[in-house]
């Protein structure tokens, strides 16, 4: 029997997927659950399995071409079974449904075809079609610029239209200064799918959101002695320091909801359960994982959850769920020697929280000068969700939480 392997769904915000590499040649054996290829998303890069098993008969998408999400990517069976498809006298490669152009060309799920000048019928997501529109921009020319063949927001916002004019426009009167080059031999790196999306997204954030940052510095000598008392009882969970500070978010949020936000169109959207990202640092760019729920969970099932997501998300193992449905996220550089930083917020998110690596510094307390272990804390926020008294407020709370987390038990 034939079955088709289809391209998998790796989460809303991704339509068409780019297959990175395969790890079965085609005569290969299959049994049910090997891993055949590994694809590409806006994120991370996800492993399929097959369901099936006999041998891979065919490959319809290579190394790196894309395909949409639900488009047929491969068939796995017995050759007989293959040319029994094909019929007498066809060539017995492929079914004939199985046609290499139709699976990458095939348009993604929810996509729209929208009449854009002279470039005719381009296809678009839903999404990418919204932030064209609301940008007054062509799609055609987005599509000819980026070359793909669904238009996706992350396209439209990476889209720079000074750039395709004169790229398409040799009419155009040269610069005033000679171009000079560039001023050294150099290598070009192309970049990966998720540096692209991290790109348009981190140009979204510094475009359309007025971020105000705030600063606590939080002596964290009671936080240190509950992290080595949990850790010394010897459990297979270990307690790591953003776990303890997505726990005190978690509950901070409850007071002071606009920072568990997302400002829209209609309005504000606050939401019901506090979903914290963390940021993880890959050769690809950073992915960040989400642990969901955070305010339900206790800090043991919190630690294990986010240690998990790290382990899978620098194999390159990490389910696509895993990455979607932040509300806030927590970027920690703790382990560099770093004591403060601004990260910028995730969009659509209203806050981000920025942690610097733990040193000792002398503080003033009853009267003498001692040395306490300090963690700086940043916190950038979307001002059109809040204030900054608001957020100083938040920051306040967190504070306190972090300087006394005996309180988490309340």
């Amino acid at each position: 029997m034939l079955h088709k392997i289809t391209m998998p769904d790796a989460g809303q915000t991704t339509d068409e997927l780019v297959v990175a590499r395969w790890l079965k040649k085609v005569g290969d054996v299959v049994a049910r659950g090997d891993s055949l290829v590994e694809v590409e998303t806006d994120k991370a890069t996800v492993a399929v399995e097959s369901f099936a098993k006999g041998k891979l008969l065919k490959r319809l998408v290579e190394e790196g071409q894309s395909a949409a999400v639900g488009a047929v990517i491969a068939w796995v069976g017995e050759e007989a079974d293959l040319a029994a498809e094909a019929g007498d006298g066809a060539a017995a490669a492929a079914p004939a449904s199985a046609q290499p152009v139709a699976a990458s060309a095939r348009p993604a799920p929810g996509a729209a075809p929208v009449q854009a000048g002279r470039q005719g019928r381009v296809l678009a997501s839903p999404a990418g079609r919204k932030a064209a529109r609301e940008r007054g921009l062509d799609l055609a020319e987005i599509a000819a610029a980026s070359g793909k063949r669904v238009v996706k927001r992350a396209d439209v916002l990476a889209f720079q239209p000074a750039l395709a004019m004169a790229a398409a426009s040799p009419r155009l009167p040269a610069p005033a200064r000679p171009q000079r080059g560039d001023p050294a031999p150099f290598e070009l790196l192309k970049l990966s799918r998720t540096r692209q999306v991290i790109a348009a997204r981190m140009l979204e954030s510094a475009n359309t959101i007025p971020a105000f940052t705030l600063e606590v510095e939080v002596d964290m000598t009671r936080c240190q002695a509950v992290r080595d008392e949990l850790n010394a009882r010897g459990s297979d969970v270990r307690i790591a320091y953003h776990d303890i500070v997505a726990r005190c978010v978690a509950v901070a949020a409850r007071k002071h909801e606009l920072v568990n936000a997302s400002y829209r169109d209609d309005g504000v959207h606050v939401y019901s359960s506090v979903n914290v990202g963390l940021a993880v640092a890959r050769d690809e760019g950073l992915v960040v994982p989400v642990v969901r729920d955070v305010g339900t969970k206790t800090l043991a099932t919190v630690a294990r959850e986010n240690a998990e997501n790290i382990a899978a998300t620098r194999a390159g193992t990490v389910r696509p769920e895993v990455l979607d449905g932040g509300t806030i996220t927590v970027s920690n550089l703790g382990m560099f020697p770093v004591r403060r930083f601004t990260a910028v917020i995730n969009p659509p998110q209203s806050c981000i929280l920025a942690l610097g690596t733990i040193s000792m510094r002398p503080v003033w307390r009853e009267g003498a000068w001692v040395a306490r272990p300090i963690l700086s804390v940043t916190g950038s926020f979307d001002h059109r969700v809040m204030d900054g008294a608001y957020g100083a407020a938040f920051m306040k709370d967190l504070q306190e939480l972090l300087e006394t987390p005996t309180m988490l038990l309340l």
